[in-house]
């Protein structure tokens, strides 16, 4: 069967990824649309200007969701109701819907899903960190369709909603007379609530069973079985068992506020029963991607939720993978075992991207787990109707097998041997790992290939591959990003010889976590060893991130001024001199200011100069009153860190007119307490036509530079 629907699913998915970066006027997107529509009527071979219409339409639809970020409401007082609650140590998260809007808003308070609440105070930009290969927070919150956190000066409860009340009876319901760990289980799988603690979490994730910690197909599936039993032994009509079995499904979802894969679960049931009614033909595999192109057209953003990919690729396994490993795995032997296999097959890259390992007892753990957790879902369907008799015989069966599948979870975890990091897959892993899957399932349909095309194929690889290489060698190219490290400075160089990191950022209050997401960072950018690491001074939004890297990535040689006192065992130490001079790899270092002289203020930060090709770079740390030393070494330079994070203190008139700049780089953390950057700094930037870039609003800045020149490239805005 020919399936279309894939190919325009995959051109308008490239097309998010590509266009999420480079902005195009919303009036061009309409007049190429057009154009593409226009091409669809009039030529007979439809297929290039359907997915030419595809193509235009993912930046056009991304360009009208992100209007939403743009519409600030002015409101100072807005009533809500909570659609989603997750509990915390010191505060708690909650989203919030208020008529089309959503809104992230924590707070101290204890709300539960379908309350209304009446909050005054203000809305301010999501804060996250976004850097090139890794998660970000922000697109996360996107897919769920927020784009603003609240910060309230009043709460006030107002009441609870028909469906949240409805919501919570069928939460005691569930829970009553239950052990607690194993009914925070139950309302994770059944009610889509908050869930078991985070160590339980991180458990059943590392051992490969991620998947069914969420309301997915394996639920709804389960849901839809239930109800058609019941409806064949009722005898009723399977039309009317099927068309009331998509009613109730559509209240359920009302009831949880259509997570992504019952939304899913939804819009493929429902082209089941027209498809069966009207064409007496149902493919399941085109029922999915269209599933898939809808979500996305009405949420370009879900392609970077999680749920997405857990719910999608362990169907497109079933659906499509299982089958094709009958030919790779033939026998009656192993048909029990195809579907297992297919599932963590299609999910396995996905996991290893996002959650950096894979357990070789995966496969084990789902042929082991998943039967017993499919008894125990449908267990708990049937508790929700709180009948005594139902709990009286429910309850002991479900504690058992609550039991037995936390013993078996808790023995493959032990198993730490079996685990293995792949801390370094990155997207591009992905996509290869994907191809390689491919590869491997259509073996059947590569072996009729004729071998002459099979030759061709393999020596135009062999051949893309040689060169890639050949340019990589001879091609001199040198790799800079402002990391996004929040409140703090952190540089990263590379090139083909060295990896240099200038500061390491750090945040006071999360130590292990910025010290973890720098480290994650690095790996996902195939940054195994550090050659040499420059501290500008002792700040810790400087330098406290070092604690947390060493021991987990090897660090050569660690440079600091004159002045600075660093003691870490094992590790070289070296002071720079005023003038020194060092190679990095293609580039060329400096030491303008050694930061001798001062007392542990800004003013002792190291100023270094980077020369890579024809192109300059200027690091000055935190310096305030001593930028105007550097006029009297320096005349010019290509690209300015601005010191201090844009403080008012920095950049002073005196040094910008000293000093000839083309582009200023601030690190900044959103929503500082500071101020920064000083709006005073911004503006004589701005007066001298230096383009700026802030990491705050723009994310992880990347440089790449060429004996040529250089090209600046924002994560945020390509």
């Amino acid at each position: 069967m020919k399936r279309p629907i894939f190919k325009l699913l995959i051109i308008y998915s490239i097309s998010i990824l590509v266009f999420q970066r480079i902005i195009l006027n919303r009036g061009l997107l309409f007049f190429l649309l057009f154009l593409s529509l226009l091409l669809f009527l009039l030529v007979e071979n439809k297929r290039l200007a359907l997915a030419l219409i595809f193509l235009f339409l993912a930046p056009l639809r991304m360009s009208i969701y992100n209007e939403e970020e743009k519409n600030l409401d002015s409101k100072k007082i807005l009533k809500v109701e909570v659609v989603d609650a997750r509990l915390g140590d010191y505060k708690n998260t909650y989203q919030l819907k208020a008529g089309s809007k959503r809104y992230l808003f924590k707070s101290k308070a204890i709300y539960r899903r379908g309350d209304r609440l009446s909050l005054k105070g203000r809305l301010k930009p999501l804060k996250s960190q976004d850097n090139f290969h890794v998660f970000s927070y922000r697109k996360h919150l996107k897919s769920k369709k927020i784009f603003w956190e609240l910060e309230t000066t009043k709460e006030v409860f107002l009441s609870s909603t028909i469906r949240g009340r409805l919501g919570e009876k069928l939460k005691n319901n569930l829970l009553k007379d239950k052990d607690p760990q194993m009914g925070k289980l139950m309302e994770k799988l059944i009610l889509a609530g908050d869930g078991p603690a985070r160590e339980d979490l991180d458990k059943y994730r590392k051992i490969g069973l991620a998947h069914i910690l969420s309301i997915s197909g394996l639920h709804i599936n389960i849901f839809i079985l239930i109800l058609e039993k019941l409806g064949e032994l009722s005898g009723q009509k399977k039309k009317k068992v099927s068309i009331f079995i998509f009613f109730l499904l559509l209240f359920y979802g009302y009831l949880i506020y259509f997570p992504l894969s019952l939304q899913r679960a939804l819009i493929m049931y429902g082209l089941s029963l027209v498809a069966m009614e009207y064409l007496n033909i149902y493919d399941r595999l085109n029922s999915l991607y269209l599933a898939g192109l809808i979500i996305l057209l009405i949420n370009p953003y879900s392609l970077y939720s999680l749920s997405f990919y857990l719910s999608f690729l362990s169907l497109f396994g079933l659906f499509y993978v299982k089958d094709k490993l009958t030919y790779l795995l033939p026998g009656k032997g192993w048909k029990p075992f195809r579907p297992y296999l297919a599932i963590q097959l299609s999910l396995l890259p996905i996991q290893l991207y996002i959650f950096d390992e894979f357990n070789l007892a995966s496969f084990f753990a789902n042929l082991l787990i998943l039967p017993i957790f499919e008894l125990f879902i449908i267990f708990s369907v049937f508790s929700l109707t709180g009948l005594s008799l139902i709990k009286w015989i429910l309850n002991p069966l479900l504690r058992g097998l609550f039991i037995l599948i936390e013993g078996l979870a808790d023995l493959i975890y032990s198993w730490d041997f079996l685990n293995l990091n792949f801390s370094s897959f990155n997207f591009y892993d992905l996509l290869v790992a994907y191809l390689l899957i491919i590869l491997l399932v259509e073996k059947k349909r590569l072996e009729r290939i004729d071998y002459s095309y099979k030759r061709f194929f393999f020596k135009s690889s062999l051949l893309i591959f040689t060169l890639n290489i050949y340019l990589y060698q001879t091609r001199p190219l040198v790799f800079i990003n402002m990391v996004d490290v929040g409140q703090g400075d952190c540089i990263l160089y590379r090139d083909r010889y060295e990896n240099v990191l200038f500061d390491l950022g750090g945040n006071p209050m999360a130590k292990e976590r910025s010290g973890e997401d720098l480290i994650k960072y690095l790996k996902k950018n195939k940054v195994k060893k550090l050659d040499k690491v420059f501290i500008s001074h002792l700040d810790f939004d400087h330098m406290g991130n070092l604690y947390q890297i060493l021991g987990k990535i090897p660090i050569d040689k660690i440079y600091i001024g004159q002045d600075e006192v660093l003691d870490l065992e094992g590790q070289e130490i070296i002071k720079l001199s005023k003038d020194e001079k060092l190679r990095l790899g293609q580039a060329k270092l400096t030491t303008i200011l050694e930061g001798a002289g001062e007392e542990r203020t800004n003013d002792s930060s190291l100023v270094l100069g980077l020369e890579v090709f024809s192109t300059h770079l200027l690091l000055t740390g935190d310096i305030e009153e001593n930028e105007k030393l550097i006029g009297d070494k320096l005349k010019a330079t290509d690209i300015l860190k601005v010191s201090h994070h844009g403080s008012a203190s920095s950049s002073q008139e005196d040094f910008l007119d000293s000093i000839s700049i083309k582009d200023a780089l601030i690190s900044v953390g959103q929503g500082n307490g500071y101020g920064h950057p000083s709006k005073e700094v911004l503006k004589r930037l701005d007066e001298r036509s230096i383009k700026t870039y802030r990491t705050d609003l723009d994310g992880n800045i990347l440089i790449i530079i060429s004996p040529r020149g250089y090209r600046i490239y924002p994560y945020n805005h390509l």
